[in-house]
């Protein structure tokens, strides 16, 4: 597959309908792919590893950092893009390892680079590997 590939894990379709059309606005070699629970994220990733992931810190019953202890247990190297309408949850995720935080509520230039970072970083981190 070509392009960076991202999954959006929302449990709120309209979240992941807008952050999809905001990612395919801004670069057309996104390819995007979509989870609305736990449920259907863990076998995606599970297939393959993705380049990023977008994912809801209140995404269903399990806790996000459950959630993203899992997701590194599958794919240690993927970025992931914490969302939350609470402020509050910032100090969670980024403690529990997420590469960055976003607040739903952040306008569309903050959203976007948070994603060019951490698509940044892993590029970076890829590079480091292969020098070595």
């Amino acid at each position: 597959v070509s392009g960076t590939r991202v999954i959006i894990a929302d449990d709120r379709r309209e979240v992941r309908s807008g952050l999809r059309a905001l990612l395919e606005e801004e670069q057309a070699r996104f390819v995007i792919m979509e989870a609305a629970d736990l449920r259907q994220l863990m076998p995606q990733l599970q297939q393959s590893c993705v380049d990023l992931v977008l994912l809801d810190w209140e995404l269903g019953p399990v806790s996000g950092p459950d959630i993203l202890a899992m997701l590194k247990g599958v794919c240690p190297n993927t970025p992931v893009v914490a969302l939350s309408a609470r402020p509050e949850a910032r100090n969670s995720a980024l403690a529990s390892g997420a590469t960055a935080f976003i607040l739903k509520a952040d306008c569309v230039e903050t959203v976007l680079a948070a994603v060019r970072s951490a698509i940044g970083s892993r590029d970076y981190d890829q590079r480091k590997e292969e020098a070595r």
